[in-house]
């Protein structure tokens, strides 16, 4: 049962438990007369325990822990002085007060008994009263050696326990205030920082402070490569880098030392406080770039970092710490649309605009759950000759308020949402289901469909399956699913990805580089690549046929492409001369309005009833 004592009173309960109400009192003495005596005068008021031996007091001594020896010297065997050394130095019997009796108490017998570790002498024949008065005070005495000794141990214990909650109150208030991975300050901390600079500037107008808002360029690229734990080593590098970078900063005069936060995944901050102007952040920044850059070997990986920063700074007044927070990530953003690698400068003008990229992402939440979002189907046609080879699958976003919306209004967004896994996963499954039912309808075996894809996709743990179950609930054979992967895409994470399209490969489905041109791959660099067919961008065939330069440039791309087994698909066919010129140039397939826009399944249905007005128009220039 609980006993409602507090660790305090369960360390003080033995204190009474332990400590008889009446004393314990062991009389050792072969005199059977002596021992009545002893009886008769203590046994009203102790516990008296007897013993007629040395021997046979040592073991009452271990068995009755008494407080108080009256010890007879002159005894056959073991004498009172031998029996006194032995119980002192016997450790299972208790710390016991000694008293020798003896009819003799001369100066060198009572020396003996004090060497032999007695606290005092008693004469026979002995004074009751002396008798009675002599066992109280030692009796007391050692219940008073008990009760301290006791109360010692509980002190020590007490200060050891005040020792260990100061300890933990103090890991408590740093795990509060300190990421454990890094030990950097975590948000909590850099709020508290932040405030106090806040209240400075109000207090002291010239007092000027930054916010540098710092992410890693894709780290969830190293994390998915290497694993959590070189993940984890990477972030425990930038953060030495980071203390090292602003401590090395010595042309700006700080009365307080700048702050590093982690505050989470890939996500730094830098606090600068005493700065002369906004430049001074500004160059805070580009030292932070470049030491981040120099590269570092993790598990025997030489990994090159780079960061997007983002900088608010004081110039705009702010009441609270997250007001300045939430104008560096905007600023982040702007970095990371800038094509990351870079810092930008908070303007009130982005505010306006994350508002706005706010309204479209809860819009588009809105979309998916009402089922606002749709596919338009652009022909894709075979050169020479016109024929339908099948059709690139195009979401628009059919919204209340503005219309059919293109994706370049939301695209982007879903992206940095997470909502383009759920949006890509539904893209797939339409255009497998939409394609499937027209190869039944018009019997277009040699037809297939092209579903864009992004990075965010490629590098999903589950889009491998999400392919295949698209295929399997549709019935539509791998042959006949393209997709089609922008070439930045397979520049900035070419490991991965390469992995991940050899695996669509083994399966069968076609796989296309889209927009070829407006990256930095080169011509050779195409063989790495699993793609069996490039698409050129729109800027080569927009001025084709009256720019010799770029006709050349088309010529040599769709000559080297063949000549590594690829076929060439033409973006952005408009014209007739561009059609007939990308013919003479043995380009594979064409799309572009020359064809058909982008058009809704009904409309293509219509067209695919009617005979196919791209093949016609195609084959007019054949």
């Amino acid at each position: 049962m609980p006993t409602g004592l507090t660790p305090v009173d369960q360390e003080c309960e033995p204190i009474a438990s332990t400590m008889s109400p009446r004393a314990k009192i062991l009389v050792v003495d072969d005199d059977p007369i002596s021992l009545d005596v002893m009886n008769e005068v203590l046994g009203g008021e102790y516990d008296l325990i007897t013993a007629s031996s040395g021997e046979e007091a040592i073991q009452q001594a271990r068995s009755h822990h008494p407080e108080l020896v009256l010890l007879d010297i002159m005894m056959p065997g073991m004498d009172g002085y031998e029996t006194s050394r032995r119980i002192r130095a016997d450790a299972s019997v208790n710390p016991v007060k000694i008293v020798l009796v003896s009819s003799k108490a001369t100066l060198p017998e009572r020396l003996a008994g004090y060497d032999s570790g007695a606290d005092d002498y008693l004469t026979k024949p002995f004074d009751p009263m002396e008798l009675k008065a002599k066992v109280k005070v030692f009796a007391h005495l050692r219940r008073v050696e008990v009760e301290s000794e006791q109360l010692l141990r509980l002190n020590q214990r007490l200060e050891s326990e005040v020792r260990l909650r100061r300890d933990l109150e103090d890991r408590l208030r740093h795990d509060a205030m300190y990421d454990h991975l890094t030990s950097l300050p975590n948000r909590a901390l850099l709020i508290d920082r932040i405030d106090r600079c806040i209240g400075r500037a109000k207090r002291q107008p010239d007092h000027r402070f930054a916010v540098l808002f710092l992410d890693v360029d894709d780290f969830k690229v190293l994390n998915d490569s290497l694993g959590h734990h070189a993940g984890d080593k990477l972030l425990r590098e930038i953060s030495n880098r980071l203390l090292k970078c602003v401590r090395s900063i010595d042309t700006i005069a700080r009365p307080i030392e700048d702050t590093v936060a982690r505050l989470g995944g890939d996500e730094f901050v830098v606090l600068l406080e005493g700065i002369e102007s906004p430049k001074d952040a500004t160059q805070v920044a580009e030292r932070i770039e470049q030491m981040l850059a120099q590269p570092t070997m993790i598990d025997d990986h030489e990994i090159v970092c780079t960061v997007s920063i983002g900088i608010a700074t004081n110039e705009i007044a702010y009441d609270h710490p997250d007001d300045i927070l939430r104008d560096a990530d905007t600023a982040l953003y702007g970095a990371k649309a800038a094509g990351k690698r870079g810092h930008r400068t908070f303007e009130l003008a982005m505010r306006t605009q994350a508002v706005e990229r706010l309204r479209v992402r809860n819009d588009l939440r809105r979309a998916i759950e009402h089922r606002q979002l749709c596919l338009h189907y652009q022909p894709i046609v075979r050169l020479p000759g016109g024929e339908l080879a099948g059709f690139e699958a195009l979401i628009r976003w059919d919204h209340p308020e503005l219309g059919l919306v293109p994706p370049d209004y939301f695209i982007r967004i879903a992206e940095e949402t997470g909502l383009i896994i759920p949006i890509g996963q539904w893209v797939l499954d339409e255009a497998c289901r939409q394609m499937q039912c027209w190869r039944d309808r018009f019997k277009l075996d040699r037809a297939s469909i092209s579903v864009n894809v992004s990075g965010k996709q490629l590098l999903h743990a589950n889009f491998l399956e999400q392919a295949d179950r698209a295929l399997s609930q549709s019935g539509l054979p791998a042959s006949q699913l393209n997709l089609e992967v922008t070439e930045s895409v397979v520049l900035e994470n070419t490991d991965v990805v390469v992995r991940t399209l050899k695996a669509f490969e083994r399966r069968g489905i076609g796989l296309r580089m889209d927009d070829f041109g407006t990256g930095y791959s080169s011509l050779s660099s195409l063989n790495s690549f699993p793609f069996s067919v490039i698409k050129l961008d729109r800027s080569f065939i927009k001025t084709v046929t009256v720019n010799d330069s770029l006709r050349s440039t088309v010529e040599a791309v769709i000559t080297m492409c063949h000549k590594l087994g690829k076929k060439v698909c033409a973006e952005g066919v408009e014209s007739i001369h561009q059609l007939d010129l990308l013919q003479i140039l043995e380009c594979d397939f064409g799309q572009g309005y020359f064809f058909s826009r982008p058009v809704d399944a009904t409309t293509v249905e219509r067209e695919l009833g009617t005979g196919g007005r791209w093949a016609k128009r195609a084959m007019k220039t054949v």
